[in-house]
């Protein structure tokens, strides 16, 4: 059984979705500080401009509580850059 996690989302203007490699790398950097906190790491890529970020408890086959706390950071930390 697969699950999906629907987060609301803003609205993004038109154009790369984080700007420079300078603030796409920011971010990563704050959530990479995040992840390491709370000891749960997402799988990431990255190119120039562009972040794709997948969560997922691999111990637990699926989402869980600390995935969701994650994302939720990463939806504040996305809206200022």
């Amino acid at each position: 059984m697969s699950r999906h996690l629907s987060l609301p989302t803003r609205p993004r203007s038109p154009g790369p979705p984080l700007g420079f490699l300078e603030q796409a790398f920011g971010f990563m950097s704050r959530v990479a500080l995040q992840a390491e906190k709370m000891n749960h790491h997402p799988e990431w890529f990255n190119v120039y401009n562009k972040v794709q970020i997948t969560l997922t408890s691999h111990d637990y086959g699926g989402l869980t509580k600390r995935d969701v706390k994650l994302a939720k950071f990463i939806e504040k930390a996305a809206a200022s850059v």
